[in-house]
């Protein structure tokens, strides 16, 4: 079965705040993750923003906007974990101050992403063991799994590391922090469009694309969908 007992969010933040100048150099992205663990220690990844060129307001309505989101499916969501060190202070610090988002902190270091239990290793085991179920129903999901899969598989030789940083993020503080039980929505998580725009007040929203587990659905094949 499906049973969650833990929901977290983690956010890797990119540094460009010009969307010419983003998609000129190519810079790197800002990745929110939604990252669920189930009874039986598996993962399941529920939720994707990718966007990059983003102001800071446009950032803090963006993190607040997949909290949201998400709990508005019936999936409580017990923490959003910001870096507090580094860049990512500033917006750690900042959403603190608006109050929406139960923060946890999160320190980035060299020695925390080489960890074996909390880092990338251990992040690489998940899916070594084939414990990590990915959204593949939409062709949205699929697209952004690709993305998903170049990065893990390229890491250390893709430009590109932001998901998989957030990953580590969003793993570091599911491992550390107490079970939460929450239910699985039943419209199923959400993965939004990487090419969707960035939330503006007064803009479009972004488009969501629906996916999860039809009823019944006890396992995932990544060939053939939910069975």
């Amino acid at each position: 079965g499906l049973d969650i007992v833990a929901t977290y969010q983690g956010w890797d933040f990119s540094l460009v705040e010009s969307s010419a100048h983003a998609a000129k150099k190519d810079t790197d992205y800002t990745v929110g993750l939604t990252w669920a663990r189930t009874r039986e220690d598996h993962r399941i990844l529920l939720g994707i923003y990718r966007n990059r060129g983003i102001t800071q307001d446009q950032l803090m309505l963006a993190m607040e906007q997949e909290y949201d989101r998400i709990q508005s499916l019936g999936l409580r969501i017990s923490g959003v974990a910001l870096e507090r060190n580094n860049f990512g202070r500033l917006h750690y610090t900042r959403a603190l101050q608006r109050g929406h988002l139960p923060v946890i902190p999160h320190d980035t270091s060299a020695r925390s992403k080489a960890d074996p239990w909390v880092g990338i290793p251990g992040l690489a085991l998940l899916f070594e063991q084939g414990r990590v179920i990915l959204p593949s129903r939409t062709r949205a999901d699929r697209k952004a799994i690709l993305i998903v899969q170049q990065e893990l598989h390229g890491l250390g030789v893709e430009r590109h590391d932001d998901v998989v940083m957030a990953l580590h993020v969003a793993e570091s503080v599911t491992r550390m922090q107490p079970n939460q039980a929450a239910p699985l929505p039943k419209q199923g998580g959400l993965t939004r469009d990487p090419n969707a725009e960035s939330p503006q007040r007064g803009g479009r929203r972004s488009r969501i694309r629906r996916h999860g587990p039809p009823p019944g659905a006890t396992r995932f094949n990544s060939q053939t969908g939910w069975e």
